[in-house]
């Protein structure tokens, strides 16, 4: 397990993506799951909820499903949206991923031969090279989230989407967003 406190450049998230076996993404709502792309375009297969923005592009071929709980939250109303519009939503639907869900398929792909696990890898890595505008976008979707990070416009201005650094985690509650810094990579 290895704790980051900085952002990576690129070249060094794609390495920290290529040392690993699997990348896990155990989450409750994702936008556009930019994080899975980027680890299935470096290499690794994903292990995610069969929930979501990701089942464009992760499937049984590219990716471990872990079948999450859906919970849908009835909020109603309109929000105003990061991006300067406004929202109309009946409803939010999320879901949360059992730990023993997870620690099975963790297990799964532990246990799954590397051929397999070199299988998902591939297709996952084809899939997220298909699109063409993803490189070209991913540094315009970086830029616009800082913008919104650093003036705490939108979700960035909840106190559940502040950045926690490492020492605070112990006592966070729920979803949390943790900065990092890389001290070692190694073969585990």
């Amino acid at each position: 397990l290895l704790q980051l406190d900085v952002f990576l450049d690129p070249a060094d998230l794609a390495a920290l993506y290529r040392s690993a076996d699997v990348a896990v993404f155990p989450y409750r709502a994702e936008g556009f799951c930019i994080p899975i792309l980027e680890a299935m375009a470096s290499g690794p297969p994903a292990i995610a909820p069969a929930f979501g923005a990701c089942l464009d592009y992760c499937d049984d071929t590219t990716s471990y499903l872990v079948k999450p709980k859906r919970v849908a939250a009835p909020v109603s109303g309109r929000f105003s949206v990061a991006l300067g519009f406004e929202e109309e939503v009946a409803e939010v639907d999320f879901c949360e991923v059992p730990v023993d869900r997870l620690a099975e398929m963790l297990r799964a792909a532990y246990e799954a031969p590397a051929a397999e696990r070199e299988r998902k890898a591939k297709a996952g890595a084809a899939r997220a090279q298909t699109w063409p505008d993803n490189r070209a976008m991913a540094g315009e979707l970086y830029e616009a989230e800082a913008y919104a990070r650093n003036r705490s416009i939108g979700l960035w201005k909840l106190p559940a989407y502040r950045v926690l650094l490492p020492a605070e985690t112990a006592r966070a509650y729920g979803f949390q967003i943790v900065e990092g810094r890389v001290r070692r990579i190694g073969q585990g």
